[in-house]
């Protein structure tokens, strides 16, 4: 039989953790509620994509579309590389939603702890509630989408990142970093413009030596290179075409990621009708490669030409 504590004996608990195991408790059973309710499904639309091409990896199959053609035409590859592995240890959909409820929630730890280290604990509170009541991640975990998977890598990247600036020797804690940005960009492409816009604040960061700093933003570079690497590697050894990612990164970087919503895209590549002005050559290429090169080039040579409103709607 336990005795009650003394008034003035302290919880085992602080207030702070209290707080925190609190609302993530909370969220376990409102985010695991979605999964049930939504429950299993076949999967449709861009989940089928990323589906067939996971179970073709757990087959033995590569990384290839049902027609036996490199998955590198559509998403970048790594989300169904998540969903081989975990179909190769014998889970099915309802795994991954579970795995996917475990990224989500790691996610959340990670970023009260980012917020916490830059900002103290009024604004990590904060940062835990909002992120608990934001319920388009509820949604996401119960469906076979990267967005999960790519906002825990880039959360974590994040955190790294931070750690590493306030180190002194915080090298290879920069190249992890930046190795998670990496994978982030091979799950979501826009991350490796998140890892060069933190890289160029590294370098310009005030305190350290330059010396220091460039070393630590070389870390993080070597680590998003060793990251994404390996793949375009191996793209070109089965294509013999160069390609980051993927080629479809490209359309979408032209044409933002409305394309159909001319209100919403990325840049002003409109005529005066409201319609998009394709690249020229791109409609005719010959495949998907030139046509991504053409895209590419044509949103480089708009940055150029109109660098202010380009900053505007980066930030």
């Amino acid at each position: 039989m336990t005795t009650p504590r003394a008034k003035s004996e302290p919880h085992p608990l602080g207030r702070e953790s209290r707080f925190a195991l609190s609302i993530l408790c909370l969220t376990v059973f409102v985010w695991a509620s979605f999964i049930v309710v939504i429950g299993d499904y076949p999967p449709v639309s861009d989940q089928r994509e990323y589906h067939l091409v996971g179970m073709r990896l757990a087959d033995g199959l590569g990384l290839t579309y049902p027609s036996g053609t490199v998955y590198v035409h559509s998403h970048p590859p790594l989300y169904p590389v998540f969903l081989g592995l975990i179909y190769a240890a014998g889970g099915g959909n309802a795994a991954v939603r579970v795995v996917q409820l475990a990224l989500a929630l790691a996610t959340l730890v990670l970023a009260y702890f980012t917020a916490r280290r830059a900002f103290g604990v009024r604004v990590a509170q904060a940062s835990l509630a909002a992120g608990a009541l934001y319920l388009p991640t509820a949604f996401y975990l119960s469906q076979l989408y990267s967005e999960i998977l790519f906002t825990f890598l880039l959360v974590a990247g994040a955190y790294l990142f931070l750690v590493g600036l306030e180190r002194r020797r915080g090298f290879p804690i920069c190249f992890a970093a930046g190795a998670l940005f990496g994978a982030a960009g091979l799950t979501r492409g826009i991350a490796l413009a998140v890892a060069l816009v933190l890289a160029f604040y590294m370098l310009l960061h005030r305190g350290p030596a330059f010396g220091r700093r460039a070393a630590k933003t070389a870390a993080v570079a070597l680590g998003v290179a060793a990251a994404v690497a390996p793949w375009s590697a191996y793209v070109y050894r089965e294509t013999g075409r160069a390609v980051l990612v993927d080629t479809k990164s490209a359309v979408i970087f032209y044409y933002g990621n409305c394309e159909s919503t001319p209100d919403h895209h990325a840049w002003d590549i409109i005529d005066g009708g409201g319609e998009f002005v394709a690249p020229a050559g791109a409609a005719a290429a010959a495949d998907r490669f030139e046509s991504s090169r053409l895209n590419f080039s044509g949103a480089l040579k708009y940055i150029a030409e109109h660098p202010g409103r380009t900053l505007l709607r980066f930030v």
